[in-house]
C-alpha cells in the first residue's frame, strides 16, 4: 500500500493511495480525515461493506483529508462559509489519473470526509460519476472539538435526518439519475456519533439501505481493540499492496496534451528511450508524469521518476535515481553497478526529469541501462536532447491557442491554451468566466504567451485583481506580471524570467551573443538572415549554421519548416528576455542597423525581381518578412537609427505597399517622406514620390497620385531612369483618364507601354494596358475596351501576374454590366474573386462591392445586402475610403429597392438611404473622387427611387442630415439595413 503524509496549506492537499487496482471501470473511493494514516483511520471495514454485491471487484483507493488543516487555514475556512473548497477538493482528486478514466465511483466518507461527501455530491461536476454515497462514523470532528469548523455546525450537522443536505440531494436527485443510472445512499452511524439515531427508519429514497454500526467515534480509531464494539471487516489486498511508484500527486487538471500522451505511448512501445524536448514552461514534466501514471498498469515493476532539477552537481545523478529506485549505497560496489544489478531484470519505466543542465551525465547513466537492462523502458524531460544511442526525441509544440479572427467565446474556448487559462483562472477566482466580451483578450494573451502553460498559467493567476483586457494590456511587462509561481517549487521555477534565466545561464558566451542578437528579428528567421544580421565579435557565418543548431536543440528557438526554406523564431516571451539582455550589454544599435542594412538589400532584391518573377512565387517570399521589415522601419524611421536608410526601404517596398497594405505603406511613405532634406539623394526622394503616387491611385486619389507621379516623373528624367520613367508616366495617365482627361492620359500610357515593353517590364505594360482599357470603357468605347483587356489578360497570363489578372478580369466584368448583362457581370467577378483577388483587401473589396452592385440590378437583395457589408469591413481595415462609401451607397440601394410587408418599412427605409446618399455624396467631395460607371448608375436608381417614396422637400432634408454625419454614424445606421 502506498502512503504519503498530509500536507499542512490548502494548497498541498493530499495525496491519493492506490490501495487495489484490477483494472475495471468502477472504483471505491474512501475519503477519511487522517491523511497518511489509512489503518489507524478505517482498520478493516465491515464485512457487510466488502460483500455488497453492487460493488464487487471494484478496485480501491483511499484520500486522506488531513485535519490538521486547521493550524494553517482557520480564516480561510472562516470565510468558506458554504465550504465549496471541499467540494473543489474531491473534483480535484477525482480528475487526476488514474481515477479521471473511472465512470463509476462509490464514495464511502468518515470523519472530515463526511463533510467532502456532502459537497461533492452537490457538485454538478462530480456528481454524475457518484453511484454511491456510504456516510460512515460522523465528523464529531467538526462538533466537538475545537477548531474552524466548531462555527459551522449547522453545516457539520447537515446530515442529519431530514436536514437541508437531504433535501438538497432529494431536489437534485431527477436531474442527476436515471431508471438506467440508480443511486444508492446508505448511512452508517456509530451509537456517539448520532447524526442518524441507530433505531431510525429513515429511508430517504426507495432503493436505500441504512446500515447502523454500533461503536463510538473512539473504537472506530482504534480498530486493534479487541473490546471493540465496532463491526469490521478485511478488505482483500488492503494491507498488503506493494508500493508500485513515486509519483507526486497532481492537483490540477491535465489539459490540452491527450494525443501527445497517445503519440508517447505508441513510442514507448517502439523505443526504450523517449526524450520529451521543449523549451522552458512547455509542460515536459506534467506530461510525462501523466504519462508513467497512465503507463503503471504495464509496468510490472512500477513507474519511478527522479528528478534532476535540485542538483547542481552533476556526479550526484546516480546518486538521485538510486535514491529514487530506493536502492542502498555499498562499499563494495559502484553506485552505478548497484543500479545495473537492481534494474537488470525489472520491467519498470524510469522518468528522467530535467535532465539539461546535467546533460552528459545523465546520458551515460541511460547509455548503461539501455545496454545492460533489457526490460526497463526511459522516459527523459529536458530543454535539449540527450544524444545517445537509441534516442527518440519527442518535440513538445505548444498549446494551440486561437487565431486573432476567433472572438467568439464558443469558438475560442476550442483551443487548448485557453482552456487552460481558463480552468486556472477559475481554481483562483470562481466568479471567472469566459464571455463573449473577454474572449478576445484571452485569446490574445494566449497567443502572445505563444500557448507556453507555466506562462499560461502564471498569467491566469493574475486574474484574481486584473481583468483579462488590463492583463493583456500589462504584458508589455510580462516579466512583472508573470510571476508568482508555487512557492515550494525551485526557485528557477516560480517566474517567466528565472525559468529563462536558467536556460541562459548554461549557453556558452559565444551562444548567449548569438541569442541575444537572435532577438532583432520580428517574425522569425532564415539561416541566410541569420548570418547577415548576426556575425562579427567572434561570430562568422561559419558559425551560424552551429550556433543555430545548439540553440534548436536547447529549445530556445523553434524551427518551422515552409515550402522551400526553414525558419527559425524566437517565442515571445523568449525574445522579449533576450531583447533585455542585448540592450543591456549594449547591442541593440548595431544589432538593429545590422538588421536594417540586411532587409533593405532584401527589399530592393524582390524590387528588382518583381517583374520577372510570378507573383505567387513572389509573394511567398512577401509575407514572411513582413514584420521584420516593419521593425527595420520602426528602428530607421521613427527611432530615427538611420533616417535614409529608412527612406530608401520605405520606397524599395512599393510593391510590396501596392500589393498587399497599401494603408500601411501609406504610412510609412508619409513618415519618409516628412524626413526629407537638402541632403536626401534625388534618386531616394524620386522613388518615394513613386511609391506614393502607386499607392494614392490604388485609394482611388487621383488628384494626390497624378501630383506624386508628374514630381517622380521630372527626377527620373533627370537620373536617365527608364523603368522609373515608364512607371511614373503609367501611374499619371492612368489618373488623367480617371480624372476624365483622355487624350492626355492615353498618349502618356502609350508611351509608358512602349518603354516597358521595351526593357521587359511585363507587369507595368499590363497594368497600363488595362488603364488604356479603362479610357475606352469611360469613354464608351467598349469594342476597344474589351480589346485592350484581352491584350492585357493575355499578357498578364505570360508574365505570371495573378493579381492583374484579376484586375483586368474585374474590368471586364463592369464591361458586361455596362452593356446590360448583369448576371454575365456578377459571373466574371466571382471567377476573378475566387481565383486571384484574395491576396489583396483592396482588390477583394473592389470585387466584392462590385458584386453586390450587380446583385442589385438583379433584385438579389439579401445576397448584395451580405456582400456590400463584407466589402465594407475589408476596405475599412484597407483604409480604403472611397471603396468604404460606395458600400454604403449599395446598402443605401437595397434599403431604396428591397420590398418589405409594412408599408412603414418603406418609409424608413427610404428615408435612411436618403440621409446615406447625403453622407456619401458629402465624402466623395471630401476624397475628391467620383463616380465610375455603375455606381453612378447605381447613384441615378436610388434617386430615382427615393424621389417616388418621399416628397422632394424630405428627401432633400434626409439627404441634407446625412451629410452631416461623421463615418462612425454612417456605418452604424447602414448595417441597420
Amino acid at each position: 500500500m502506498r502512503r504519503r503524509s498530509a500536507p499542512e496549506t490548502i494548497n498541498r492537499l493530499p495525496v491519493r493511495v492506490d490501495v487495489r487496482n484490477r483494472g475495471t471501470d468502477s472504483a471505491i473511493v474512501f475519503i477519511h480525515g487522517f491523511a497518511g494514516q489509512l489503518e489507524k483511520t478505517w482498520g478493516r471495514f465491515p464485512a457487510i461493506l466488502a460483500n455488497h454485491p453492487e460493488l464487487d471487484d471494484w478496485d480501491i483507493f483511499s484520500v486522506g483529508y488531513s485535519s490538521s488543516l486547521r493550524l494553517d487555514v482557520a480564516p480561510f475556512w472562516a470565510a468558506d462559509a458554504g465550504l465549496t473548497v471541499l467540494g473543489y477538493y474531491l473534483r480535484t482528486v477525482l480528475a487526476m489519473p488514474p481515477l479521471n478514466r473511472y465512470r463509476n465511483i462509490a464514495l464511502i466518507a468518515h470523519s472530515m470526509g463526511g463533510l467532502i461527501a456532502q459537497q461533492a455530491v452537490l457538485d454538478a461536476d462530480v456528481r454524475s460519476r457518484i453511484s454511491h454515497v456510504f456516510l460512515f462514523g460522523t465528523p464529531s470532528l467538526g462538533v466537538n472539538k475545537a477548531n474552524p469548523f466548531g462555527r459551522l455546525k449547522q453545516q457539520v450537522r447537515d446530515m442529519a435526518v431530514g436536514s437541508g443536505f437531504i433535501g438538497e440531494l432529494r431536489a437534485q436527485w431527477a436531474c442527476a439519475y436515471t431508471q438506467d443510472r440508480p443511486f444508492a445512499l446508505h448511512v452508517i452511524a456509530g451509537e456517539r456519533d448520532t447524526f442518524v439515531p441507530i433505531n431510525s427508519a429513515f429511508e430517504p429514497f426507495a432503493d436505500n439501505v441504512r446500515y447502523v454500526v454500533p461503536g463510538t467515534h473512539t473504537t472506530m480509531v482504534r480498530p486493534d481493540d479487541s473490546r471493540s464494539l465496532s463491526v469490521q471487516i478485511v478488505v482483500r489486498g488492503l494491507a498488503s499492496a506493494p508500493k508500485r511508484d513515486n509519483l507526486p500527486t497532481q492537483l490540477t487538471s491535465f489539459i490540452g496534451r491527450d494525443e501527445h500522451i497517445a503519440a508517447l505511448t505508441q513510442l514507448l512501445e517502439e523505443h526504450r528511450l523517449v526524450t520529451i524536448v521543449g523549451t522552458g514552461g512547455a509542460g515536459k514534466t506534467r506530461l510525462a508524469l501523466e504519462l508513467g501514471s497512465g503507463l503503471l498498469g504495464s509496468a510490472p515493476d512500477g513507474v519511478w521518476v527522479a528528478a534532476l532539477a535540485a542538483i547542481t552537481n552533476a556526479s550526484l545523478v546516480q546518486s538521485v535515481i538510486a535514491q529514487a529506485l530506493n536502492i542502498q549505497e555499498s562499499q563494495k560496489h559502484t553506485l552505478l553497478e548497484m543500479l545495473l544489478a537492481y534494474l537488470k531484470d525489472k520491467r519498470l519505466l524510469l522518468i528522467l526529469d530535467n535532465c539539461e543542465h546535467v546533460i552528459s551525465e545523465a546520458g551515460d547513466v541511460v547509455t548503461a541501462i539501455l545496454r545492460n537492462c533489457t526490460a526497463v523502458r526511459i522516459v527523459a524531460t529536458s530543454r535539449e536532447r540527450l544524444n545517445v544511442p537509441g534516442e527518440n526525441v519527442y518535440r513538445i509544440p505548444s498549446l494551440s491557442a486561437p487565431p486573432s479572427d476567433v472572438v467568439r467565446a464558443d469558438n475560442v474556448s476550442q483551443y487548448a491554451a485557453v482552456q487552460l487559462f481558463v480552468d486556472r483562472a477559475i481554481l483562483l477566482n470562481r466568479r471567472f468566466a469566459l464571455t463573449d466580451e473577454n474572449a478576445p483578450h484571452v485569446g490574445e494573451i494566449c497567443r502572445r504567451l505563444d500557448g507556453i502553460p507555466f506562462a499560461i498559467e502564471l498569467a491566469a493567476a493574475r486574474v484574481q485583481v486584473l481583468s483579462p483586457q488590463q492583463l493583456l494590456q500589462k504584458l508589455n511587462e510580462r516579466f512583472r506580471v508573470l510571476a508568482g509561481g508555487d512557492r515550494n517549487a525551485l526557485p528557477r521555477q516560480q517566474t517567466m524570467r528565472a525559468l529563462i534565466d536558467w536556460s541562459y545561464d548554461l549557453l556558452s558566451d559565444r551562444e548567449r551573443r548569438f541569442f541575444r542578437r537572435l532577438s532583432i528579428f520580428s517574425g522569425g528567421f532564415t539561416l541566410e538572415m541569420a548570418g547577415k544580421v548576426c556575425c562579427g565579435a567572434g561570430i562568422d557565418e561559419l558559425d551560424i549554421l552551429d550556433l543555430v543548431q545548439s540553440l534548436l536543440d536547447k529549445s530556445l528557438i523553434q524551427a518551422e519548416a515552409s515550402a522551400d526554406v526553414m525558419r527559425y523564431r524566437l517565442l515571445e516571451s523568449t525574445r522579449d528576455y533576450a531583447r533585455e539582455k542585448l540592450i543591456e550589454c549594449d547591442e541593440q544599435p548595431a544589432a538593429a542597423l545590422a538588421h536594417a542594412e540586411a532587409f533593405l538589400a532584401l527589399a530592393e532584391d524582390l524590387e528588382s525581381t518583381f517583374e520577372t518573377t510570378p507573383d505567387s512565387e513572389w509573394l511567398a517570399q512577401i509575407y514572411p518578412e513582413m514584420d521584420n521589415w516593419r521593425a527595420a522601419l520602426d528602428a530607421t524611421l521613427t527611432a530615427r537609427g538611420d533616417v535614409l536608410l529608412g527612406q530608401r526601404l520605405a520606397g524599395a517596398l512599393r510593391w510590396v505597399w501596392w500589393n498587399v497594405a497599401a494603408a500601411e505603406g501609406r504610412h510609412w511613405i508619409r513618415v519618409a517622406a516628412a524626413e526629407i532634406d537638402s541632403s536626401t539623394p534625388a534618386a531616394v526622394i524620386a522613388k518615394l514620390d513613386l511609391a506614393a503616387a502607386w499607392i494614392d491611385g490604388s485609394f482611388t486619389q487621383y488628384k494626390a497620385s497624378l501630383a506624386a507621379a508628374e514630381r517622380a516623373l521630372t527626377r527620373y528624367r533627370e537620373l536617365n531612369d527608364a523603368l522609373g520613367i515608364a512607371e511614373a508616366l503609367g501611374i499619371a495617365g492612368r489618373s488623367l483618364i480617371l480624372l476624365a482627361e483622355y487624350a492626355r492620359g492615353e498618349a502618356l500610357l502609350n508611351e509608358c507601354i512602349e518603354t516597358a515593353k521595351r526593357i521587359g517590364a511585363q507587369k507595368l505594360a499590363v497594368c497600363e494596358l488595362i488603364a488604356l482599357g479603362s479610357s475606352g470603357h469611360l469613354a464608351d468605347d467598349q469594342a476597344r475596351a474589351e480589346s485592350y483587356f484581352v491584350e492585357a489578360l493575355e499578357l498578364a497570363q505570360t508574365a505570371g501576374a495573378e493579381t492583374l489578372t484579376a484586375v483586368a478580369a474585374l474590368n471586364r466584368a463592369e464591361i458586361e454590366f455596362r452593356k446590360g448583362n448583369a448576371q454575365a457581370a456578377l459571373h466574371v467577378a466571382e471567377k476573378a474573386r475566387t481565383e486571384g483577388l484574395p491576396r489583396s483587401r483592396e482588390l477583394a473589396a473592389t470585387g466584392l462591392s462590385n458584386m453586390a452592385a450587380y446583385l442589385v440590378v438583379l433584385e438579389r437583395y439579401a445576397e448584395a445586402r451580405t456582400l456590400a457589408r463584407d466589402a465594407l469591413t475589408l476596405s475599412r481595415d484597407a483604409q480604403a475610403e472611397v471603396g468604404a462609401a460606395f458600400c454604403l451607397q449599395h446598402l443605401a440601394a437595397v434599403a431604396t429597392h428591397r420590398l418589405t410587408a409594412e408599408s412603414s418599412d418603406l418609409s424608413d427605409h427610404a428615408t435612411r438611404a436618403a440621409r446615406l446618399l447625403g453622407y456619401v455624396d458629402a465624402r466623395l467631395e471630401c476624397l475628391e473622387a467620383r463616380r465610375e460607371f455603375t455606381e453612378q448608375f447605381e447613384y441615378d436608381e436610388i434617386l430615382r427611387s427615393l424621389r417616388h417614396e418621399l416628397e422632394l422637400a424630405d428627401l432633400v432634408k434626409a439627404m441634407g442630415e446625412g451629410r452631416a454625419w461623421n463615418d462612425e454614424r454612417a456605418i452604424t445606421e447602414a448595417l441597420l439595413i
